[in-house]
């Protein structure tokens, strides 16, 4: 009876050894480093032209509060993209590198992170993607404090903030995002990491079209911008992204023909528009389920933000006569349909959803 106890707890720590020394074997060697793609500007991209806005100047908000706003970001250090703790695999600090959100360590062995879809890892806060979305709505802010009162500290400090961010060599960021969503010993960077740069290309265009910038800040923003547009159509992650059936495909269409409509390339922006209405096909039933988003642990949330998606292609169709938000599949469905599900079901949502839906039906119609 003895020994069979022993036995049992020699065959117990044999195992647990045999988990710590295979977790420490993933952490080390289960990581793929994805290869840095670098490409020239998309033709037709680089000029001193001025930006062109993507949407309508909204009605601002209470101007003191604008301008309380602004004063605070003008008592804040300018944010560096290459002053960071965690950098990419690659070893540049210059290459934008961020966490998974939806991946947490191993609790036994910590690598290879674990995937808890719908779950957010605080550790995210770490890296890169906090910067770039502070970057883009202090810019946002600036600019639109500027175009209130013309009060030429806001300008100057978006401006300074621009150069520090896409043009300075000392400090600027590669334009591509092969680091982005990491996942701990698993992977170095991932195609679904594109979708972190919608900030850059849905809205930072608009607040750079309100500055008094220079030709020759100009002329650098449009090189930056143009050859991140190259990397997003070109790169092998790029295209991977753009295969996507679901939210991320559709969602990179919309920074292809966000960026176009920026740097004046309208051939290409009609081009993308267009083509992207061949989602429509497969991403929405004849009830307006959209499939490919109700696998997720957070399927309303999925499926809304795929809407939101749809309605910036229906936005930047507009101009080009492109009926979107109402083009209809063989099964009679649109994004419209789509809208309709969620509205009818919101109450009672009859699909995974970790959290109950944060919106209502009358605030989903207001989009």
């Amino acid at each position: 009876m003895i020994n069979a106890r022993r036995r049992f707890k020699t065959a117990v720590l044999l195992l647990a050894g045999a988990v710590l020394l295979l977790g420490a074997w993933c952490g080390v060697f289960w990581r793929w480093v994805p290869r840095v793609e670098t490409f020239a500007a998309e033709p037709g991209s680089v000029s001193d032209q001025a930006f062109v806005r993507l949407h309508e100047a909204a009605p601002g908000d209470d101007g003191a509060a604008l301008q309380k706003r602004a004063e605070a970001i003008l008592s804040r250090p300018i944010i560096l993209l290459t002053e960071k703790t965690n950098r990419a695999a690659s070893g540049d600090p210059h290459d934008y590198v961020s966490l998974s959100i939806y991946w947490w360590p191993n609790p036994i062995t910590r690598r290879p992170y674990l995937h808890h879809d719908g779950q957010r890892n605080p550790e995210a806060k770490n890296y890169d993607a906090s910067k770039l979305t502070r970057v883009v709505g202090e810019v946002e802010t600036l600019a639109a404090a500027f175009t209130a009162t013309r009060d030429a500290r806001f300008a100057k400090r978006a401006r300074e903030q621009l150069r520090v961010w896409f043009i300075a060599p000392e400090t600027r960021m590669h334009p591509h995002l092969t680091f982005a969503q990491m996942m701990p010993g698993w992977a170095a960077g991932s195609r679904q990491g594109i979708i972190e740069g919608l900030p850059l290309t849905t809205r930072l265009p608009d607040a750079v079209a309100q500055l008094p910038l220079s030709a020759d800040e100009r002329h650098a923003l449009r090189e930056w911008f143009g050859r991140y547009l190259a990397w997003l159509r070109h790169s092998s992650a790029g295209q991977s992204e753009h295969a996507r059936p679901n939210n991320h495909g559709t969602w990179h269409d919309v920074q292809v023909a966000s960026l176009a409509t920026a740097l004046g390339m309208s051939e290409l922006a009609e081009k993308t528009v267009r083509k992207s209405l061949q989602r429509i096909e497969t991403q929405f039933l004849a009830d307006g389920r959209q499939p490919e988003e109700l696998r997720r642990t957070k399927s309303f949330d999925y499926s809304r933000y795929n809407l939101d998606a749809w309605l910036h292609l229906a936005a930047l169709g507009k101009p080009f006569g492109i009926e979107v938000w109402h083009q209809r599949n063989a099964r009679g469905a649109s994004p419209s349909t789509g809208l309709s599900y969620l509205e009818a079901n919101v109450a009672a949502w009859p699909h995974p959803q970790l959290a109950r839906p944060r919106a209502q039906a009358p605030e989903l119609r207001k989009k």
